[in-house]
Order: structure tokens, then C-alpha cells, then sequence
């Protein structure tokens, strides 16, 4: 069975009615966060998707915000999506290649194994599984942003999503705080299931990294 895709899912209909006009506005197809945000065709497509007021909520609109630049970003690449098997992600995280391999088009999303690696959105959330993540590169250098995708499944009219966007250095600064082993499993039962675990932006990165390293289309 074909898994879903959480584009296809949320934002296919959502894209061609809204997205023509960012287009349209936007200074060229791989326009920077800050950029669109400034776009009144941004400003509407958040409204439509309810995105919060600025001054009652900053932090949840940011979170709006990216996910729009991400799927936005996604589209105007085309919709190129890669995965990675459950054996190759494996190999990688025993043996971490050195290379880096450039995002496909500047934005891709990359489809993990299902229900391998875990995160949370806070302290206080459930643990949900890591569907995959939307990974946006910026044309001038190394820069990344990542939405990555929690908790997506059928019958859900949404998912969770966790945020990170980092500059060249503060990637490579990343690699030196990941925990040892990284992605070690702290959900109850998650070592027994062979599950692993994201608990930091330092994380997300280094299994954005992994995970596009060793994808495939």
C-alpha cells in the first residue's frame, strides 16, 4: 500500500488555489522566509489557514509560517519527495558518511521508515512517530530549514510538526552537543521496539543530514 504524503494530503487543494498568487509576488522561486513573509498573498494564505493574530500568538505564527515557506517552497520545486529504507538509515547511523549531499531542487521531503524514529513537540506532548521532514535549502549557501512532520496518519485531520532552521555553522556546531549515542530511545519500551528517538534541534539536524545522505526518489 502507497503510504500518504502529507502534502497530498493537506496541502494539494490548499497549494493550487493559494500558491499561484505567492508566486506571483514573490521575487523568484526561491524566495527566503523573510521575503514571503512580507507578501500580501502570504499574509492571505495564512488567514485561510487560521493562522494566529502576531501580537496574541508570535511563536505559534512562526510555526504557521514555516510550514507554509516549507510546502510552498516544496511546490515550487516540484514536489520532489525521497526515502530512505529501513536498513540503509540503520547503516548510516552506525557509520555516518562524511559527505553532504545537496536538497534536490533546493527543497525536497524526505519519507522515513513508518514508526521508527519518535519526537515530541514539548516536555508535557505525546511521543508521536516521525513521518518524514520537509527540508528547505537556501540558494546562497548551506542554510536549512526543516519541518518535520509528527504524528501523521489517516483519519487525522492534521499533524504535529517540529521547526528548526540553522545557518552553515550552527549546523556544523550541532554535531558536536548530540547525545551518545544519538537518537537513543527514551519512550517507555521504545529499546525493547528498536525505536529511536529525536530530543533536539541538534538531532533533527544530524537525522535530516543522515536521511538525505542515504535517500532515494
Amino acid at each position: 500500500m502507497t503510504r500518504l504524503h502529507p502534502f497530498d494530503f493537506m496541502f494539494a487543494d490548499f497549494a493550487r488555489e493559494h500558491f499561484p498568487a505567492i508566486q506571483k509576488e514573490a521575487p523568484n522561486p526561491n524566495v527566503d522566509l523573510g521575503t514571503m513573509a512580507r507578501l500580501p498573498a502570504t499574509q492571505n494564505a495564512l488567514r485561510v489557514l487560521g493562522a494566529p493574530d502576531a501580537d496574541a500568538s508570535a511563536p505559534a505564527l512562526d510555526e504557521y509560517l514555516t510550514l507554509l515557506f516549507a510546502t510552498y517552497r516544496f511546490w515550487t520545486a516540484g514536489r520532489p519527495s525521497l526515502s530512505v529504507g529501513k536498513t540503509r538509515l540503520e547503516e548510516v547511523l552506525a557509520h555516518p558518511p562524511m559527505g553532504h549531499r545537496a536538497i534536490p531542487d533546493g527543497a525536497c521531503y524526505i519519507q522515513l521508515p513508518e514508526r521508527l524514529f519518535w519526537a515530541t513537540i514539548g516536555e508535557d506532548a505525546p511521543h508521536e512517530p516521525v513521518d518524514g521532514m520537509f527540508v528547505i535549502g537556501n540558494a546562497a549557501g548551506g542554510d536549512l530549514t526543516v519541518v518535520a512532520v509528527l504524528g501523521f496518519r489517516a483519519g487525522r485531520e492534521g499533524f504535529s510538526q517540529v521547526t528548526v532552521a540553522a545557518s552553515v555553522a550552527e549546523i556544523a556546531a550541532a554535531e558536536t552537543t548530540l547525545r551518545t549515542p544519538p537518537f537513543a530511545p527514551v519512550m517507555e519500551g521504545g529499546a525493547e521496539a528498536g525505536f529511536h528517538s529525536v530530543t533536539s534541534e541538534a538531532e533533527l539536524l544530524h537525522l535530516t543530514r543522515l536521511a538525505l545522505d542515504s535517500a532515494t526518489e
